[in-house]
Formats: C-alpha cells, sequence, structure tokens
C-alpha cells in the first residue's frame, strides 16, 4: 500500500499541519474523555494555535528518541526512523485525520513507537500491557499507515529532583485491532460532526457546551455525594446496632455531650393493600381515588467500560 504523506519543511510547518487536522494522539483523547470540556480544549487549541508547552517529562522522552530508535532497528529492519521535522501519514480515506508513527516501513505494514516511562507498563481497558492513551494512538497510526503491526519500546527511567536515569527497556508487538479502528472511525465522525454543530449521542440533551459542562460536574458531585452518604449511613447503622447492644430497650443518659435515649415502640397492625386488591379489586378500585402527584426522579447508575 502507498503511503499518503506530507513531508514539512520546518517544525513550524509541521505544527500548522498538525494544527488544521485530527493527529492520532487527540483522537486517542477525544476517544478517552468524551466530555464537552476535553474536547472544546482540544477545539480552542486547533482554533487559537496554542499549545500545551510540555515539561521535563515530555522534554526528556523526545531527546531519547533518536537515541532508542537503533533499538527498535534492531527488533525489525525494515523500519525507518522518522526524524523531525517528521513525515505526516495522512488516512487514505479522510485527509483530516494524520499520524505521526517514530518509525515506519517504506511500504507501511510495520511502524515502530518509541515511550519513556518511569513507572512500569500494566496495560489498560484495550491491552493487558499497552496504557490505553499510547494503545489508542498506535492504532490510530495503523490504521492510517494500513500496518498490520507495530514494534512498542519502552524505556523505563528513574527520577530525582530532575535528574532522569535510564533504567531498562522493554519492547511488544501490538497487531492491529480492526474493531478498535472502527470505534476510532466513529469518535472521529462525531467530532467533526461537532464542530459542524451536530451534538453527539453522548452528549444527551444538553446542547450548549456550558450546559454540558455543568451537567457533567454536577453528576460528578452528586455521585460522589451519593456514595459518601452511602459509607456514612452504613456506619451510622453500625453504631447504632453496637450502641443497642450496649444499652438495651430502654436508657436514658448523657454522653459526649449528647442526650441519649433509647425506647422500644410496641408492635402494630399495618394495612396490606396488596392482599386487599387481590381479595376484594372492585372495591379497592372504588376507593383508590386519592391522587399522589407525580415528581422527577433522577438515578445515577455506574457506567462500567
Amino acid at each position: 500500500m502507498e503511503l499518503h504523506k506530507y513531508e514539512p519543511e520546518s517544525t513550524e510547518d509541521w505544527l500548522e499541519f498538525r494544527r488544521q487536522h485530527l493527529t492520532s494522539t487527540e483522537l486517542a483523547g477525544i476517544h478517552l474523555s468524551k466530555t464537552a470540556r476535553a474536547w472544546q480544549e482540544i477545539r480552542e487549541q486547533k482554533e487559537t494555535g496554542k499549545r500545551w508547552g510540555g515539561n521535563d517529562y515530555t522534554v526528556w522522552g523526545t531527546a531519547r528518541e533518536p537515541v532508542l530508535a537503533p533499538l527498535v532497528l534492531d527488533i525489525d529492519s525494515s523500519l525507518e526512523y522518522n526524524a523531525d521535522p517528521q513525515t505526516i501519514i495522512i488516512n487514505p480515506d479522510d485527509d483530516r485525520l494524520c499520524g505521526t508513527p517514530d518509525l515506519f516501513s517504506a511500504d507501511g505494514e510495520v511502524i515502530g513507537e518509541i515511550k519513556t516511562a518511569k513507572h512500569q507498563f500494566t496495560g489498560g481497558r484495550f491491552h493487558d500491557w499497552c496504557p490505553d492513551g499510547y494503545y489508542l494512538q498506535i492504532q490510530a497510526n495503523m490504521w492510517h499507515a494500513g500496518a498490520e503491526a507495530c514494534v512498542l519500546l519502552v524505556e523505563y527511567y528513574d527520577e530525582e529532583d530532575g535528574e532522569f536515569t535510564p533504567r531498562e527497556c522493554e519492547s511488544h508487538t501490538i497487531l492491529y485491532d480492526r474493531d478498535v479502528c472502527k470505534e476510532l472511525e466513529l469518535t472521529a465522525a462525531d467530532w467533526f460532526a461537532w464542530l459542524e454543530g451536530t451534538t453527539p449521542d453522548w452528549m444527551g440533551e444538553a446542547t450548549s457546551l456550558e450546559d454540558a459542562d455543568e451537567v457533567e460536574d454536577l453528576v460528578a458531585q452528586l455521585a460522589d455525594a451519593e456514595e459518601k452518604a452511602s459509607t456514612w449511613s452504613d456506619l451510622a447503622k453500625t453504631y447504632k446496632k453496637d450502641l443497642l447492644k450496649l444499652l438495651g430497650e430502654s436508657y436514658a443518659g448523657t454522653h459526649a455531650g449528647y442526650k441519649v435515649s433509647v425506647s422500644t415502640t410496641k408492635d402494630s397492625k399495618t394495612f396490606d393493600s396488596k392482599a386487599f386488591k387481590s381479595a376484594h379489586p372492585d372495591l379497592f378500585a372504588e376507593f383508590n381515588t386519592k391522587t399522589r402527584r407525580g415528581s422527577p426522579r433522577l438515578r445515577l447508575t455506574k457506567v462500567v467500560n
């Protein structure tokens, strides 16, 4: 397969081309973070040209790439290092999408990626070793290049007071995942539709960015409050049970600045409306005339990926 490429003339040219396209890193990010705020941050970066300037960790990682590239070439000699300013690979079916693999073969069948990390890779939702963000970025790059595999090399390092020391390297071959790329394709379609004014289904009925962000914040706060309330409610029940064991069925006293009283109610009978309805449906219907006004009910159900 012939690669669709753009050869930038300078770093500024490289940055500008990527600004005008949805990159593999950005596609991975908006797929993992489907929130109005996350999407708007990417949109503002692309519209204004402002971008994150990086930090000591990204500077270290960038500097290590040409040093580590020969190790990847030892694993697959068909690969070529994609030196700065990197060649940009364009998706053959949608030229709004692009990626910049660290290495790629002339025919595009294999790509290579180099990462640096302080902590061991332990996998995620998509892969048992590769973290989700890197995995999706790699899948997008393979999709654009038409590759079937990616050699991923990670160098672990120690860091103390801003001083970095290489520790060891680990490599795995990541295979192309058609199903994951189909998901990325759908996310990309949602992104471009959103840029044209069509709200993705996952944003629900909150059509404005401000509304969607407010709903997101309030839901997170409510979920946190409900979780804490449940925990404290269970704890209160436990304490009450323990106190009743100690105080018995009747008690009055003062402890820890509180008046404490225990009383036991008498047994009472309640009306079994379900049984009455079953035994006397006509009579139940005759007297079942009182209306209780309906009210909105809100329930949160945790989404498990």
